[in-house]
């Protein structure tokens, strides 16, 4: 096994470790959002050396699949098969090459994008489960990984699977984007090493998606690179969301008018919200879309308090968020656009609200920079109007120990600081949800920003201060 390439993932390495150290057969399920590093991961960790592997193409028929999967089986099995007229089949033939393999020997079947192989009436995860059932359970050494982008369908098919699946999977791994320290050790593996505000700001642009990030030029700087990859000549990767979407969600256009929609209100939408929006009825067929959202982790689901709780979803993919902003539907621009770009107040603006996002998917290392990672704790949003006062704060830990810290995020050049406007607004802000909580929890006020609070007439609005340094930290 080959491990030396994997950036992080040590959680993932720990249960296919786990999997692989035992003798009887396994099933593994891996799923996450496309471009997230699935495929790298189990190549290399298995060192690419599997007794049979094959990837499903979307968009292709039963025929076409099972082409492919005939001419992999005649590679490992260098002998000539006719052709492979049911999937049926095609497993049969499966078991029959892997009897010729040696028992003791350990044997790694790898299905790539098996979502796409499940084509319209083509029986393939029928007769998936009855191979799994009827042959592959019962081999020693044998290892069976089930990969896909299309969430839904590997939760539905194999992770939550009630049926001739139901508690087969010896490991389930959800792979997500990386974190902002993740992303930073990526960086720092292809020779590149910028400073932290530089490195957020690539994060809020790209995401922690290693696929993109591995276009990135260490020769350039942070700006350049934007450029090259967005908005320059060759553009690698400006048409990659719409490449993105067409592969996750060619089912319905509605999932492109969803994404629209919550990239408009950038805190969230209801459910009911979102149906009228995009012109819908709020039914199961939304439902459904928007599970396979947020499975993809595109979206997410959060509460809002404001005397009762709301339940809205917000697009959090940054991609998404500032293809939607800056790229989709405008014409090709200069290549020095993002350059020039980035320190007008259009795009400082755009970075402040996405900083907010960024420190939502940080809870756990602001928990822990805030020295209650150990207390129980609920993180939503807070809006209301008392005493003729309209507040919003878009994240607040409510601690079990009726604590709750209500948290600020700034994303400045230099440390922030508070002038008296800004003090105006903050303690006005604060006041509004002491009193709706009726002074019966104790407000910890927290500012999360880049370098720190500079102390002045009105830095003691702040109990705590959390820098970037602390959200680049692995959490525990």
């Amino acid at each position: 096994m080959s491990k030396n390439n994997i950036v992080s993932r040590k959680e993932e390495i720990r249960i296919l470790d786990r999997v692989c150290a035992r003798s009887e057969a396994a099933l593994i399920a891996v799923y996450g959002r496309r471009r997230v590093g699935k495929t790298f991961l189990i190549n290399e960790y298995f060192d690419n050396r599997f007794a049979f592997k094959v990837t499903g193409t979307l968009d292709q028929d039963t025929a076409f699949q099972l082409g492919k999967f005939r001419e992999e089986l005649e590679r490992k099995w260098e002998k000539s098969i006719p052709e492979i007229p049911t999937w049926g089949k095609a497993f049969s033939l499966l078991r029959d090459y892997l009897d010729t393999l040696a028992e003791e020997e350990n044997k790694v079947i790898f299905f790539d994008e098996m979502p796409w192989l499940d084509t319209p009436k083509s029986d393939f995860l029928a007769e998936f489960s009855h191979f799994w059932n009827d042959y592959a359970c019962a081999r020693h050494h044998l290892v069976f990984v089930a990969c896909g982008s299309s969430s839904l369908w590997m939760v539905k098919n194999l992770v939550e699977d009630k049926g001739n699946l139901f508690n087969r999977k010896a490991g389930i791994l959800r792979l997500r984007p990386f974190n902002l320290a993740e992303t930073e050790r990526y960086l720092e593996r292809i020779g590149i090493r910028y400073r932290r505000q530089e490195v957020a700001t690539l994060y809020m642009i790209f995401g922690g998606i290693p696929y993109y990030l591995r276009f990135l030029d260490p020769s350039l700087t942070m700006t350049e690179n934007v450029d090259a990859l967005l908005f320059g000549p060759n553009q690698e990767l400006r048409n990659e969301f719409n490449v993105l979407l067409r592969t996750l969600f060619s089912t319905s256009p509605q999932y492109m008018e969803i994404l629209r929609a919550l990239g408009e209100k950038r805190g969230g939408l209801t459910r009911d919200e979102i149906a009228k929006a995009i012109g819908a009825s709020s039914s199961g067929d939304l439902t459904e879309k928007l599970t396979n959202l947020e499975m993809t982790g595109f979206i997410r689901e959060y509460r809002i308090h404001n005397g009762r709780v709301r339940t809205v979803y917000q697009l959090i993919d940054f991609f998404a968020l500032f293809n939607l902003r800056f790229l989709l539907g405008k014409p090709e621009s200069n290549p020095h656009y993002f350059s020039m770009f980035v320190q007008t107040p259009t795009f400082i603006v755009y970075r402040g609200l996405t900083f907010e996002l960024c420190c939502a998917l940080h809870q756990e290392q602001i928990k822990k920079a805030a020295g209650f990672q150990a207390v129980i704790s609920t993180c939503h949003g807070w809006y209301g109007e008392v005493d003729g006062t309209k507040a919003q704060i878009d994240m607040i830990f409510e601690r079990k120990d009726k604590v709750d810290v209500v948290c600020e995020c700034k994303f400045v050049d230099g440390e922030y600081v508070v002038d008296k406007k800004d003090f105006l607004a903050l303690t006005t802000r604060l006041e509004a949800y002491r009193k709706y909580t009726n002074g019966k929890r104790t407000i910890v006020f927290t500012l999360v920003t880049t370098e720190g609070l500079k102390p002045n007439l009105y830095s003691s609005v702040f109990q705590k201060t959390i820098t970037l340094d602390d959200l680049f930290q692995m959490a525990d």
